[in-house]
């Protein structure tokens, strides 16, 4: 059974968590994401958050972002992304 829930990240993540395409990414910036997946684990992304017709939701601004994200910044944008976690 694959449960489902989602989570908040940094919106210019999408692109390496959805994809595994970092080459936007610079090197702290990855070890950032990385370091953020893996305190989602056993949970993985699988998408960005989608509204009713199917289309990504836009990001969105948030002095919290640090809370998100684990940044040394007080505010960025944010995405929330779909996680699934695999139950036996």
């Amino acid at each position: 059974m694959i449960e489902v829930d989602e989570a908040t990240g940094a919106a210019h993540w999408a692109s390496y968590l959805v994809n595994g395409d970092a080459s936007g990414l610079s090197a702290e910036e990855r070890a950032l994401c990385d370091a953020w997946q893996e305190k989602l684990k056993p949970w993985y992304v699988v998408d960005v958050a989608r509204d009713a017709s199917g289309e990504g939701i836009e990001a969105r601004f948030t002095w919290s972002y640090s809370l998100h994200t684990g940044a040394d910044c007080a505010g960025g944008d944010v995405l929330d992304y779909v996680l699934h976690r695999v139950r036996p």
